[in-house]
């Protein structure tokens, strides 16, 4: 995995590669007021994720071999992998960003 990982970090963003850092925020944000209504402890999950992407320097962003680049340094797809998962349905156009309850799912 480190090699990946290094690679990574060694190929720049494609000119034509959306920056997801924004959109993910919001999807966050849907789900956490989602939460809240629902007086759901996962509010508390919804809220750090949000803010950890929020406060990224680095850009977000899926390689033309459809690798997810940095969605790792803000969310870990080990200790939240529910919403590790959630985030990359909204990229592979899966889930909504959201706004519509339901968790901003289709």
């Amino acid at each position: 995995a480190a090699p990946t990982n290094a690679l990574q970090a060694a190929m720049p963003r494609a000119r034509d590669a959306k920056v997801w850092n924004t959109d993910l925020a919001a999807a966050c944000e849907a789900r956490l007021n989602d939460a809240i209504q629902r007086k759901h402890q996962s509010e508390f999950s919804w809220r750090r994720s949000r803010d950890r992407i929020v406060a990224l320097d680095q850009e977000i962003y899926v390689q033309k071999n459809g690798t997810i680049v940095n969605l790792d340094k803000a969310v870990s797809p080990v200790e939240q992998k529910r919403i590790y998962n959630e985030l990359v349905r909204v990229i592979e156009g899966k889930a909504d960003i959201g706004g519509g309850g339901g968790g901003g799912k289709r």
